[in-house]
């Protein structure tokens, strides 16, 4: 009579969804974040200042700038924007 042998296989191990970023990564995806915040603010014709525009240009916090994109999203067209 033949048996079975069964054999578990560990799964690899789980890679990271995203690496951890460098200072060159993360000063190229504030900049986007900053853009993104930029054409977000222009496109619902919400107010901002070139002093805010310079701030969140300037901008590397990605926190900051993900908060101000959520913040941006749903804004009062016409009010102004704070950063």
């Amino acid at each position: 009579m033949a048996q079975a042998v069964i054999l578990r296989v560990s799964p690899p191990p789980r890679k990271r969804l995203r690496p951890k970023l460098g200072p060159e990564t993360e000063a190229e995806d504030a900049r986007r974040e900053g853009a993104t915040l930029l054409q977000i603010l222009d496109s619902r014709a919400i107010a901002v200042t070139s002093q805010v525009r310079e701030d969140i240009t300037a901008s590397t916090d990605l926190g900051r700038l993900h908060s101000a994109i959520l913040r941006a999203a749903t804004a009062d067209p016409g009010d102004l924007f704070t950063f």
